[in-house]
Protein backbone atom coordinates (compact mmCIF):
# COMPACT_ATOMS: atom_id res chain seq x y z
CA UNK A 1 0.00 0.00 0.00
CA UNK A 2 2.56 2.57 1.15
CA UNK A 3 5.54 1.72 -1.67
CA UNK A 4 4.37 3.54 -4.73
CA UNK A 5 4.03 6.89 -2.59
CA UNK A 6 6.98 6.08 -0.31
CA UNK A 7 9.08 8.42 -2.29
CA UNK A 8 6.63 11.75 -2.08
CA UNK A 9 6.12 11.04 1.73
CA UNK A 10 10.03 11.22 2.14
CA UNK A 11 9.70 14.35 0.58
CA UNK A 12 7.38 16.06 2.64
CA UNK A 13 9.03 14.87 5.40
CA UNK A 14 12.46 16.05 4.19
CA UNK A 15 11.14 19.86 3.31
CA UNK A 16 9.54 19.96 6.76
CA UNK A 17 13.22 18.74 8.56
CA UNK A 18 14.71 21.49 6.05
CA UNK A 19 12.64 24.27 7.27
CA UNK A 20 13.00 23.16 10.76
CA UNK A 21 16.89 22.90 10.40
CA UNK A 22 17.15 26.54 8.84
CA UNK A 23 14.89 28.01 11.34
CA UNK A 24 17.59 26.79 13.97
CA UNK A 25 19.86 28.85 12.48
CA UNK A 26 18.40 32.03 13.31
CA UNK A 27 15.17 31.73 14.73
CA UNK A 28 14.52 35.48 14.77
CA UNK A 29 14.58 35.45 10.60
CA UNK A 30 11.95 36.77 9.32
CA UNK A 31 12.41 35.07 6.07
CA UNK A 32 12.66 31.45 8.33
CA UNK A 33 9.68 31.95 10.28
CA UNK A 34 7.49 32.18 6.74
CA UNK A 35 9.61 29.39 5.06
CA UNK A 36 9.00 26.87 8.14
CA UNK A 37 5.21 27.99 8.39
CA UNK A 38 4.51 27.45 4.87
CA UNK A 39 6.69 24.15 4.67
CA UNK A 40 4.04 23.45 7.57
CA UNK A 41 1.26 23.73 5.50
CA UNK A 42 2.84 22.62 2.08
CA UNK A 43 3.37 18.82 4.34
CA UNK A 44 -0.29 19.35 5.64
CA UNK A 45 -1.84 19.41 2.28
CA UNK A 46 1.09 16.85 0.76
CA UNK A 47 -0.33 14.17 3.96
CA UNK A 48 -4.12 15.25 3.05
CA UNK A 49 -3.78 13.81 -0.99
CA UNK A 50 -1.93 10.82 0.62
CA UNK A 51 -4.67 9.91 3.01
CA UNK A 52 -7.41 10.83 0.60
CA UNK A 53 -5.87 8.34 -2.05
CA UNK A 54 -5.17 5.60 0.38
CA UNK A 55 -8.47 5.79 1.30
CA UNK A 56 -10.00 5.64 -2.42
CA UNK A 57 -8.13 1.94 -2.61
CA UNK A 58 -9.42 0.83 0.79
CA UNK A 59 -12.86 2.12 -0.88
CA UNK A 60 -12.17 -0.07 -4.00
CA UNK A 61 -11.33 -2.89 -1.87
CA UNK A 62 -14.01 -2.71 0.08
CA UNK A 63 -17.79 -1.51 -1.04
CA UNK A 64 -20.04 -0.10 0.69
CA UNK A 65 -17.41 1.10 3.63
CA UNK A 66 -17.61 4.30 1.65
CA UNK A 67 -20.86 6.88 0.47
CA UNK A 68 -21.04 8.19 -3.16
CA UNK A 69 -20.72 12.01 -1.19
CA UNK A 70 -17.86 10.25 0.48
CA UNK A 71 -16.04 8.46 -2.83
CA UNK A 72 -16.68 12.00 -4.77
CA UNK A 73 -14.86 14.05 -1.78
CA UNK A 74 -12.19 12.12 -1.77
CA UNK A 75 -11.60 12.44 -5.38
CA UNK A 76 -12.15 16.05 -5.03
CA UNK A 77 -15.04 16.05 -7.35
CA UNK A 78 -18.23 17.66 -7.69
CA UNK A 79 -20.86 17.01 -10.31
CA UNK A 80 -23.54 18.88 -11.95
CA UNK A 81 -25.41 18.94 -15.61
CA UNK A 82 -24.28 20.84 -18.81
CA UNK A 83 -25.98 23.56 -19.55
CA UNK A 84 -28.31 21.32 -21.78
CA UNK A 85 -29.17 19.42 -19.09
CA UNK A 86 -28.55 16.11 -20.55
CA UNK A 87 -24.94 14.92 -19.50
CA UNK A 88 -23.22 15.14 -16.03
CA UNK A 89 -19.87 16.39 -16.05
CA UNK A 90 -17.49 16.43 -13.14
CA UNK A 91 -15.90 19.56 -11.92
CA UNK A 92 -13.18 19.81 -8.69
CA UNK A 93 -14.17 20.51 -5.86
CA UNK A 94 -12.30 22.69 -3.41
CA UNK A 95 -11.99 22.05 0.45
CA UNK A 96 -10.83 24.40 2.48
CA UNK A 97 -7.40 22.96 4.72
CA UNK A 98 -8.09 22.19 7.87
CA UNK A 99 -12.02 20.30 7.00
CA UNK A 100 -9.38 18.62 3.98
CA UNK A 101 -6.99 17.31 6.68
CA UNK A 102 -9.70 16.25 9.25
CA UNK A 103 -11.52 14.68 6.24
CA UNK A 104 -8.69 12.76 5.21
CA UNK A 105 -7.88 11.49 8.68
CA UNK A 106 -11.06 10.37 9.50
CA UNK A 107 -11.67 8.44 5.87
CA UNK A 108 -8.59 6.66 6.33
CA UNK A 109 -9.33 5.56 9.79
CA UNK A 110 -12.84 4.08 8.74
CA UNK A 111 -10.59 0.59 9.28
CA UNK A 112 -11.23 1.46 13.33
CA UNK A 113 -14.75 1.48 14.37
CA UNK A 114 -13.24 3.08 17.64
CA UNK A 115 -11.56 5.95 15.83
CA UNK A 116 -12.68 9.93 17.04
CA UNK A 117 -10.60 12.53 15.73
CA UNK A 118 -9.75 14.78 18.09
CA UNK A 119 -11.02 18.22 17.13
CA UNK A 120 -11.22 19.50 21.11
CA UNK A 121 -7.50 19.33 22.28
CA UNK A 122 -5.14 22.34 21.47
CA UNK A 123 -3.26 20.67 18.92
CA UNK A 124 -6.59 21.39 16.68
CA UNK A 125 -6.79 24.98 17.84
CA UNK A 126 -2.96 25.80 17.32
CA UNK A 127 -3.39 23.94 13.72
CA UNK A 128 -6.15 26.21 12.61
CA UNK A 129 -4.75 29.35 14.19
CA UNK A 130 -1.47 28.70 12.57
CA UNK A 131 -3.52 28.11 9.16
CA UNK A 132 -4.91 31.59 9.57
CA UNK A 133 -0.77 33.09 9.82
CA UNK A 134 0.38 30.91 6.95
CA UNK A 135 -3.09 32.74 4.86
CA UNK A 136 -2.40 36.01 6.01
CA UNK A 137 1.66 35.94 4.77
CA UNK A 138 0.52 34.32 1.80
CA UNK A 139 -1.64 36.93 0.70
CA UNK A 140 -0.27 40.23 2.55
CA UNK A 141 -1.79 43.19 2.04
CA UNK A 142 0.72 45.82 4.65
CA UNK A 143 4.17 44.87 5.45
CA UNK A 144 2.80 43.97 9.09
CA UNK A 145 1.14 40.66 7.74
CA UNK A 146 4.41 39.22 6.73
CA UNK A 147 5.27 39.15 10.36
CA UNK A 148 5.02 36.31 12.68
CA UNK A 149 5.61 37.23 16.13
CA UNK A 150 7.23 34.64 19.02
CA UNK A 151 3.84 33.27 20.58
CA UNK A 152 2.45 33.00 16.82
CA UNK A 153 6.16 31.16 15.99
CA UNK A 154 5.28 29.03 18.96
CA UNK A 155 1.85 28.50 17.76
CA UNK A 156 2.79 26.96 14.66
CA UNK A 157 5.62 25.04 16.37
CA UNK A 158 2.73 23.44 18.84
CA UNK A 159 0.60 22.76 15.03
CA UNK A 160 3.65 20.99 13.50
CA UNK A 161 4.02 18.77 16.04
CA UNK A 162 0.63 17.81 16.29
CA UNK A 163 -0.35 17.30 12.59
CA UNK A 164 2.82 15.23 12.44
CA UNK A 165 1.88 13.30 15.73
CA UNK A 166 -1.49 12.48 14.10
CA UNK A 167 -0.57 11.68 10.68
CA UNK A 168 1.99 9.16 12.05
CA UNK A 169 -0.71 8.02 14.19
CA UNK A 170 -2.51 6.89 11.19
CA UNK A 171 0.15 5.12 9.87
CA UNK A 172 0.98 2.82 12.53
CA UNK A 173 -2.18 2.56 13.85
CA UNK A 174 -2.97 1.15 10.23
CA UNK A 175 0.06 -0.95 9.75
CA UNK A 176 -0.61 -2.16 13.31
CA UNK A 177 -4.09 -3.41 12.11
CA UNK A 178 -2.61 -4.59 8.45
CA UNK A 179 -0.07 -7.05 10.27
CA UNK A 180 -2.35 -8.45 12.54
CA UNK A 181 -5.26 -9.69 10.09
CA UNK A 182 -3.13 -10.04 6.92
CA UNK A 183 -3.08 -13.67 6.20
CA UNK A 184 0.15 -12.33 3.59
CA UNK A 185 3.55 -13.97 4.65
CA UNK A 186 5.42 -10.91 3.02
CA UNK A 187 3.65 -8.38 4.38
CA UNK A 188 3.88 -10.06 7.78
CA UNK A 189 7.45 -10.08 7.37
CA UNK A 190 8.62 -6.59 6.02
CA UNK A 191 5.79 -4.51 8.47
CA UNK A 192 8.17 -5.29 11.59
CA UNK A 193 10.86 -2.70 9.82
CA UNK A 194 8.47 -0.49 8.35
CA UNK A 195 6.97 -0.01 11.41
CA UNK A 196 10.03 0.85 13.30
CA UNK A 197 11.28 3.08 10.43
CA UNK A 198 7.85 5.70 10.83
CA UNK A 199 8.48 5.60 14.52
CA UNK A 200 12.03 6.59 14.11
CA UNK A 201 11.36 9.24 11.43
CA UNK A 202 8.24 10.57 13.82
CA UNK A 203 10.88 10.49 16.69
CA UNK A 204 13.34 12.62 15.17
CA UNK A 205 10.73 15.41 13.59
CA UNK A 206 9.50 15.72 17.68
CA UNK A 207 13.03 16.03 18.43
CA UNK A 208 13.71 18.77 16.19
CA UNK A 209 10.56 20.89 17.21
CA UNK A 210 11.50 20.37 20.47
CA UNK A 211 14.53 22.20 19.79
CA UNK A 212 12.72 25.00 17.98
Amino acid sequence: MFKDKEEFFREILSDTLTAIDVLHEDRTSSFNRRMFVRAIFAGAEGITHLLKTWSLGFANENPGQYTIGEIALLREESYELDRTGTKVKSRSKFVPTAKNFRFAVVSFMKFDPDFKFDSGGQGWESFKEALAIRNRITHPKKVSDLQIDDDELDTCIDAHQWLIHSSFACLIDYMKHLYKHSASAGIRREMPDQLRELERSLSRLRNSDQSS
